[in-house]
């Protein structure tokens, strides 16, 4: 498994402030659509090409771990087609190992 997250970083106090998880509903959506039409610092115009800042942004307060789920949406994959489909469970299962690992791997100070 190839699993994409990506940390936006609190505008705040990044060592105090809340974490947030996201998740975009799916399967089939991108969690990078909610970063980039919803809440994350920058919203894309209409023309697609160009970049605005959102004044709403979640990052004023909180630091955001958006993550792609399930192999094979955005920029998550599978290494070998064998794996696919997934059930419920196992879809399950492997996102709470990416959640693990990446607690384990970014906050290990416990600050979560």
């Amino acid at each position: 498994l190839a699993a994409s997250c990506r940390l936006v970083e609190s505008q705040g106090n990044v060592a105090k402030d809340p974490l947030i998880f996201w998740f975009n509903g799916g399967p089939g959506c991108s969690s990078i659509q909610g970063l980039l039409l919803a809440f994350g610092p920058f919203h894309v115009k209409n023309d697609g090409k160009t970049l605005v800042k959102n004044i709403y942004s979640w990052n004023k307060l909180a630091s955001i771990v958006v993550i792609e789920s399930l192999p094979g949406v955005g920029y998550s994959y599978e290494i070998s087609e064998e794996e696919y489909p997934y059930s419920d469970d196992k879809q399950v299962f492997i996102l709470w190992g990416i959640f693990l690992m990446l607690i384990e791997k970014n906050f290990h100070e416990g600050k979560v």
